[in-house]
């Protein structure tokens, strides 16, 4: 369900479904590229925690930051896991160091993209974002007024390049109803997995 333009709920059938399914996706890139190794992931603007969580349940050792206090309170609530934890707090380097970062569906609340990615890529040498994809989903204050702005695929990849991650996978979600992730970036959600250029 969403309250205040957040997804909340208390088990993962409250959550939209294209929303979870972004983290299983992670979670499964994490078994496949991983194996057997516990990772240590930051979930960027975790909201309420259960992306968070989905993670930790992959064998991940998972921090949730997210800069909305309630979030975090709805998340030690609803979606404890001996492997996650969560912080009250904005991105930002000095957070710590980390195998891999997740940010999905926050780019496009934050004012300075750039500065956001950035931290991302200073504190793991592997990132996983998603946002809107310009092309299908334009942006408009009406439409989305906790937005800043939505990126098209070749402006993504931009943000990605100019803030010192190369990005390696390109995928998508075509709707919030038709949300198992593929390959390419034609779907309304664009997904891409970057790797820290050295």
């Amino acid at each position: 369900m969403i309250e205040d333009g957040r997804q909340v709920g208390r088990t993962v059938s409250d959550i939209r479904a294209d929303h979870v399914a972004r983290y299983r996706f992670a979670a499964e890139w994490m078994r496949n590229h991983f194996p057997g190794k516990a990772l240590k992931v930051l979930d960027a603007g975790c909201g309420s925690g259960y992306g968070t969580r989905i993670l930790a349940e992959a064998g991940a050792d998972v921090l949730g930051i997210d800069p909305h206090g309630p979030s975090i309170d709805d998340a030690r609530e609803a979606w404890l896991h001996p492997h996650a934890r969560f912080e009250m707090r904005a991105v930002m380097p000095g957070i710590g160091a980390f195998d891999l970062a997740v940010a999905f569906e926050v780019v496009e609340h934050v004012a300075d993209g750039h500065e956001f990615v950035r931290s991302l890529a200073a504190m793991a040498p592997i990132v996983i974002a998603s946002t809107p994809n310009e092309d299908v989903q334009p942006f408009s204050m009406t439409g989305h007024p906790d937005h800043k702005r939505h990126y098209t695929p070749d402006q993504f990849a931009a943000l990605f390049t100019e803030c010192g991650l190369a990005v390696r996978e390109y995928w998508h979600q075509a709707s919030k109803d038709k949300y198992q992730v593929g390959p390419g970036t034609d779907g309304g959600t664009i997904i891409y997995v970057g790797r820290r250029v050295s």
